[in-house]
């Protein structure tokens, strides 16, 4: 499965902007799951429509620490 971000390959990414998530939607699964983890910290976990696109909003990762590196780990079912 491939996702893009609004992230990019080997860039900083700003927690002040909102994450931006594409990827090719599957007719047959209704949701999709994301997590958004860094290192320290919980990872966040999201349900949103395999519609091919979701954003999330800055405000909802704005406690992580700044200068971290970030993984996304996206699912469906």
């Amino acid at each position: 499965m491939q996702i893009q971000s609004n992230i990019g390959l080997g860039d900083y990414f700003y927690k002040s902007k909102d994450l931006e998530l594409s990827w090719q939607p599957d007719e047959n699964i209704d949701e999709a799951h994301i997590g958004i983890c860094v290192a320290g910290l919980p990872c966040l976990w999201l349900q949103a429509p395999d519609d091919g696109f979701y954003t999330i909003p800055s405000s909802t990762f704005s406690h992580f620490p700044e200068g971290n590196f970030v993984t996304i780990v996206f699912g469906r079912g």
